[in-house]
């Protein structure tokens, strides 16, 4: 046996593997680092202090309107549960309202979930690779700005950050698989929490976490034997939280669906290609062909630790469990949405830092030395088209909403702020026009400078329809009959008008928020899109019949429509897109109070 002494001196310049680790180890710090501070100069180059569309359900709230309660926190918002991101968000604003502070919070927590991951794959190995930089650069690229510059988004990040805790305790899993089955058990048990891009990973990840726990829970070790109990209980918590989510649940009326199941899995296919970045599209079909070889191959490796190391079997099938967790959540968001949507790069990038792990700890040597190899190759292929495509959309987003923030500035009134940017803001005018002075009360940022618009000069409308179609008008009432009902109302002469006004209630055959759309043109002018607004249920549940808080103690429901300045003969009111009931209770032009009847005829 040779001594120490005896061990052969390494050629001068060299690199001795301990060089070869702190330099491995400095590209890929550098990786994390050069993502990291990217991910927050976007956001402090392009993060604007303004609401933007499910963030405005949040104001009330915060700046105390609304009282907070369970029954809040627990209610829907749209088809989502969101009790984890409302109290998040409630935290983040708890000492100063500045829409970009949770967009900091994603930036860093996700830094830290990197960094997290990073040292796990390192200690699970015992040696850094510089295909580890990956991870960084899939989590925190510029694509994921869309995500980033938008505050609401802490509902995405925080399940991907109990997704990747739950990927982190699997890389130490090794010797004692109860500690990740006891953070498994506690991330399905929030998860529910939110939204249902969180509730549909709950089973398989509840299920495995208590089938280690079975396992283990006789184990000789007290600790161990501990720990398996709470993972069955937290399994089987998590279970029955999944299953309360859905109790009281009502669907989103006029949801989108895609057609048949080719259609559905197609789309699939794409938001899990997307989820290595937005630069992955224009490459379609080649990079979902890419894709599904890769996740064929982490499959093979997971096939193939399960045969060849029964001893690690609990570990193999919970990275199993959670790649098919976030498989499903896939299909779940191809079933009804665009499969190329740049805000589920997020949800989806997880899937392909779990691929990495898999190729990291299991496999052939060289299916998983090519699948590491692979899954870097296509970050650094899409980190051009993924940071373009980022910060399109940052400047893009930046010039509307900073262009709303200088007219607030300027004493723009408030109905001329809606009707030139709801279109960016919120899909309802009504809930710009009485949230609004909630954040000029707040002292946030350029609210402050909100101004107030002179009160309209009302002029009612008979309810009498000149025309209509798919429907029975009995005095101010109707019976829907189809499925695209419309009544055109006229005005005896055009005037100028700056907004409309309508109180209905509506009931249908199906028993959901009605899907209410206003048209308006002037003379010798036909309907068109342009000069149109609808409102359908969307954001909290409890306002989608009243579109905004401040109305859910009204008997009726009120819709407005701001526009500037436009020339205004007829109305075509679409009650609805399913038969039903619709009674019209009231319609007005609202006129501007300096525009006397002669100068509106004209």
């Amino acid at each position: 046996m040779s001594r120490a002494d005896d061990k052969p001196v390494p050629f001068p310049g060299r690199p001795t593997g301990r060089w070869r680790r702190l330099a491995t180890r400095a590209v890929v710090g550098l990786a994390w680092a050069g993502s990291t501070l990217a991910a927050l100069w976007l956001i402090l180059r392009y993060g604007s202090n303004v609401p933007y569309t499910d963030g405005w359900d949040m104001v009330p709230t915060l700046t105390r309107a609304q009282p907070v309660t369970l029954d809040w926190l627990w209610s829907q918002h749209n088809e989502h549960r969101v009790l984890l991101p409302r109290l998040l968000l409630l935290a983040l604003h708890a000492v100063v309202i500045d829409f970009r502070i949770p967009m900091v919070f994603d930036a860093l927590a996700t830094a830290a979930l990197a960094l997290a991951l990073l040292v796990g794959l390192e200690r699970a190995r015992g040696a850094p690779r510089l295909t580890d930089a990956f991870v960084p650069l899939a989590l925190l690229h510029l694509g994921h700005a869309v995500n980033l510059l938008w505050g609401w988004q802490v509902q995405f990040y925080a399940s991907t950050l109990l997704v990747g805790l739950v990927l982190v305790a699997l890389l130490r899993a090794a010797d004692d698989p109860t500690r990740a089955a006891v953070v498994t058990g506690v991330a399905a048990l929030l998860l529910p929490l939110c939204g249902g891009n969180g509730v549909g990973l709950v089973p398989p990840l509840a299920a495995w976490a208590v089938w280690v726990g079975l396992r283990h829970r006789r184990a000789l070790v007290p600790g161990t034997r501990r720990r398996a109990r709470v993972a069955i209980g937290l399994g089987a918590a998590a279970t029955a939280l999944a299953g309360l989510y859905f109790v009281g649940y009502e669907p989103v009326p006029y949801h989108p669906s895609n057609a048949g199941m080719s259609g559905k899995l197609l789309a699939a296919a794409k938001v899990t290609t997307v989820g290595l970045g937005p630069g992955a599209q224009p490459l379609w079909p080649l990079s979902g062909v890419v894709a599904g070889l890769v996740l064929a191959a982490a499959g093979v490796g997971l096939a193939w630790a399960w045969r060849e190391r029964p001893h690690e079997r609990e570990r193999v099938g919970g990275l199993a469990a959670l790649m098919a967790g976030l498989a499903a959540l896939g299909l779940a968001i191809g079933s009804s949405r665009d499969g190329f949507e740049p805000r589920y790069v997020l949800l989806m990038a997880p899937l392909w830092c779990a691929a990495y792990v898999t190729f990291t700890l299991y496999g052939p040597p060289r299916l998983a030395a090519a699948g590491r190899a692979a899954l870097l190759g296509a970050a650094l292929v899409l980190l051009v088209p993924n940071t373009r495509a980022g910060l399109d959309y940052a400047w893009y987003m930046r010039e509307a909403l900073g262009a709303f923030e200088r007219d607030m500035r300027a004493g723009t009134t408030a109905d001329v702020l809606v009707a030139r940017h709801a279109g960016w803001l919120h899909p309802h005018h009504d809930v710009l026009k009485d949230y609004m002075p909630m954040l000029r009360r707040a002292e946030v940022g350029a609210f402050r400078a909100l101004r107030d618009a002179p009160p309209a000069r009302e002029v009612p409308l008979p309810l009498v329809p000149a025309s209509t179609r798919e429907l029975e008008w009995r005095g101010h009432a109707a019976r829907l009959t189809g499925h695209t009902p419309s009544a055109v109302f006229m005005l005896p002469e055009a005037r100028r008008a700056r907004g409309l006004r309508l109180r209905y209630r509506s009931r249908n055959q199906a028993g959901t928020a009605p899907h209410v759309k206003v048209f308006w043109r002037g003379p010798d002018e036909d309907f068109s899109h342009a000069r149109s607004w609808k409102s359908s249920a969307t954001g909290d549940r409890a306002n989608w019949e009243r579109i905004a808080w401040t109305r859910l103690r009204d008997d009726a429901s009120t819709m407005h429509v701001w526009f500037e300045d436009a020339l205004v003969h007829a109305i075509r009111l679409d009650p609805d897109l399913r038969p039903g009931e619709f009674e019209l209770l009231e319609l007005v032009v609202l006129c501007a109070p300096e525009v006397d009847d002669e100068a509106g005829h004209r």
